[in-house]
């Protein structure tokens, strides 16, 4: 509603999706205060050292916006909320979006590179254009058993 309200200029003049969503980003930090230790940050990528391998599917480990805590990742209640979103106008129908936010609620296996992004609670797909809207919320599954684990 503020990012709509404060920053419309951004969406309707077709901004970089990079810049609304930090945008969008400092407005959630402010409602999400009360969480001490956690953040909302953009483009996250919690590997201090990029590994060479890091863009291989598998290995996605970073997402338009996530609500965490920073450093290393010890629990499920470290990412709080995964956020892919897409600018009304672009192509992309997000559909490889949701599938990184898929990746992202699936819990950690042992295939999962340390310090990944995953076991997020929820992931949310957002589209922008004249009003937001969500278009998929992905709950992470607690009771599934990761076969792989």
């Amino acid at each position: 509603k503020d990012l709509y309200k404060n920053d419309k200029f951004l969406l309707e003049s077709k901004m970089n999706e990079v810049t609304v969503c930090g945008r969008l980003a400092m407005y959630l930090q402010k409602k999400f205060e009360d969480f001490k230790g956690y953040y909302v940050d953009i483009e996250y990528y919690r590997l201090k050292v990029p590994r060479e391998d890091a863009n291989l599917k598998k290995d996605r480990i970073r997402c338009d916006i996530l609500f965490h805590s920073r450093g290393a990742y010890y629990s499920r209640v470290d990412n709080l909320l995964a956020i892919e979103a897409k600018l009304e106008g672009n192509p992309d129908d997000g559909g490889k979006d949701m599938c990184r936010l898929e990746e992202f609620v699936m819990p950690e296996s042992k295939n999962t590179p340390e310090g990944a992004v995953h076991s997020t609670l929820v992931g949310l797909f957002l589209r922008f254009g004249e009003d937001c809207s969500v278009m998929r919320i992905i709950p992470v599954d607690i009771n599934k058993e990761d076969d792989e684990s």
